[in-house]
């Protein structure tokens, strides 16, 4: 009932102390309350707590309270369960984020054959007039339905705190898919920054260089080409000529090792539409200084964290409504405008079809 209406644990309780007091006590069942609280607990023995060292980003040992799931496979199955999805060909999505000060490891459990976009998803809030309940409907893979499986507040992103993360929740008894920003990623897949010669996750091309027949990566040729730079030289600054993996890929899961890191890593919708939309934005601001006028008239301001840019839903509510910046766009500023079209086109059909 609870879930169905979606009422939080405080609604629930005062509507049941309601009834009570208008049907008197037999009307609802004695110890409900510490019932209802005892079944929040269903996965509280999957959960441990500790005190890690883990390391800041000099290298130094700082020790943080850490919570996580250490049987994430059981964890698994136990949700599926309760949601009566046995048999469902279910996959599963590992995130890992440094989100207010807490670096967190997440999970989404969803079905790939019953995706429904989130445009044909009824609202998760019922007006009135549809009645308790009528509302909820939630992605499988969206924030209303994530689980976190572990948590260490004010842990830096390093390869050895992600490291420490992993093979607590015991995630080689999984196979997943994992969502990550660009950093995160090349953390978790033993590669180096973004500054790297070699820095793009998916394949082995170099930086700012378009190769057409760049050889994609692997778990296997990430892990290889480490191990070659140990063997062959040991020296940080040989690591471009082992195409900049310089450690084991943490995301070895039960996933073949000749897979493409593609096939495993998604490419980050959000961040790469964040990127795109800001680069167009600022680059077009050069050339055109009235282009404030347009984020201006939707009352769309700029945070001012992460330099200063546009966030996810300013950046929607400007790609929904490119008709305003084509009535005051010069025509020799077309090239903005069509790329503008084009890049939101490709949005929708990557939201519908995510």
């Amino acid at each position: 009932m609870q879930i169905n209406a979606s009422l939080s644990d405080r609604q629930l309780f005062q509507m049941l102390r309601d009834i009570r007091l208008k049907f008197g006590r037999q009307s609802i069942e004695s110890y409900v309350k510490s019932i209802l609280t005892e079944r929040k607990s269903i996965f509280s023995d999957l959960f441990s707590k500790e005190i890690i060292h883990f390391n800041d980003s000099k290298d130094k040992p700082i020790p943080r309270p850490f919570v996580f799931c250490y049987d994430t496979q059981e964890f698994i199955d136990r949700i599926l369960l309760l949601r009566g999805d046995m048999d469902v060909n279910e996959e599963d999505k590992i995130g890992f984020d440094d989100g207010k000060q807490v670096l967190k490891l997440t999970l989404s459990v969803y079905d790939p054959e019953n995706r429904l976009p989130l445009q044909f998803l009824p609202s998760s809030r019922a007006t009135r007039g549809q009645g308790i309940g009528t509302g909820l409907k939630f992605s499988d893979t969206g924030v209303n339905k994530l689980f976190i499986l572990a948590a260490a507040p004010k842990t830096p992103e390093t390869y050895g705190n992600c490291k420490i993360f992993l093979q607590k929740t015991l995630m080689k008894n999984v196979k997943f898919h994992f969502a990550a920003d660009l950093k995160m990623s090349n953390i978790c897949l033993g590669i180096m920054t973004h500054a790297a010669l070699h820095p793009c996750p998916y394949c082995e091309g170099k930086k700012n260089v378009f190769e057409q027949d760049s050889s994609p990566r692997t778990l296997e040729t990430i892990s290889d080409n480490f191990r070659k730079w140990q063997e062959e030289s040991g020296k940080k600054s040989t690591l471009k000529n082992y195409y900049n993996c310089s450690n084991e890929p943490l995301l070895i899961g039960e996933h073949d090792l000749s897979t493409p890191v593609l096939n495993i890593v998604p490419p980050p919708a959000l961040h790469i539409k964040l990127g795109i939309v800001n680069k167009l934005y600022s680059e077009l601001l050069k050339l055109f200084p009235r282009l404030d006028e347009w984020p201006q008239s939707l009352y769309i301001t700029k945070e001012k964290y992460h330099g200063h840019t546009f966030e996810g839903n300013e950046c929607n509510r400007l790609l929904k409504n490119l008709d305003m910046l084509a009535k005051m766009l010069p025509e020799n500023l077309s090239n903005f405008l069509n790329a503008s079209l084009l890049f939101e086109k490709q949005c929708m059909h990557v939201w519908v079809t995510a």
